[in-house]
């Protein structure tokens, strides 16, 4: 689980499940997917900032120090397969 600022070096390419506000870094080709515990606050380039409730996941994308492609899938939209 993961809080605070994410690094390129241990977090990107992951499945991360946020136990907390979470900051994006601005390296070209950062990209991660967030799982939400809980209501939180993703933030990139400290101007840019989106909400997601539990369960949520967000796809992320770093284009460059100021681009970010995010997609976000709430969990009332995901699908279950059992």
């Amino acid at each position: 689980s993961v809080t605070g600022t994410l690094t390129t070096v241990a977090d990107s390419g992951n499945i991360l499940a946020s136990s907390g506000n979470v900051t994006i870094p601005t390296t070209a080709g950062f990209n991660c997917v967030l799982i939400a515990g809980g209501a939180h606050t993703v933030t990139f380039n400290a101007t840019t900032s989106a909400a997601m409730a539990t369960g949520d996941l967000m796809t992320i994308v770093v284009e460059d120090s100021t681009t970010i492609h995010a997609v976000l899938t709430a969990a009332a939209d995901k699908v279950t397969f059992s």
